[in-house]
């Protein structure tokens, strides 16, 4: 009988813990405080990436607002962001490095550039260099249909 109540428990635990667990790292602070940082104390990946969109930018009439980083969003993400603004044209830039580092995992980043454009009439696109990490919604232009067969 001792056999059955240990093996109920290992499948409770199962289904009730393994749930629990994944909940517990896939839970999103979206208040999560945005730490300033100094151009120094940004990691090599990030220095990288941003020294090769610097020039870009500043071309095109962008400055360098901030650099911080997401602390705590997601348990095992950290972005870390430099902020753009040209404010001629009424633009912001986004250039972002997103690392993963799950325990027992190698760190992972992903690198990719965000534009948002405002409008004179309030509205606002957004864009990006990245087709792997989607961050906007992803538009289907409605199938028309010609009435034919």
């Amino acid at each position: 009988m001792t056999g059955l109540y240990f093996i109920a428990a290992v499948i409770a635990a199962l289904y009730i813990g393994g749930p629990l667990l994944v909940k517990r790292m896939m839970n999103m602070n979206i208040r999560a405080p945005l730490a300033p940082l100094e151009y120094e104390q940004l990691p090599a990946a990030a220095q990288i990436l941003f020294e090769q969109t610097s020039p870009p930018l500043q071309n095109l009439g962008f400055e360098v607002v901030a650099h911080f980083e997401m602390r705590g969003a997601l348990g095992t993400v950290t972005p870390v962001v430099t902020l753009w603004v040209n404010r001629r044209t009424a633009q912001a830039a986004a250039a972002v490095v997103t690392y993963t580092h799950a325990s027992g995992q190698p760190i992972k980043n992903q690198r990719y550039l965000e534009f948002s454009t405002k409008m004179a009439d309030g509205m606002a696109v957004m864009t990006s260099n990245s087709a792997q990490i989607g961050s906007f919604w992803k538009f289907q232009p409605p199938i028309r249909s010609t009435g034919r067969n």
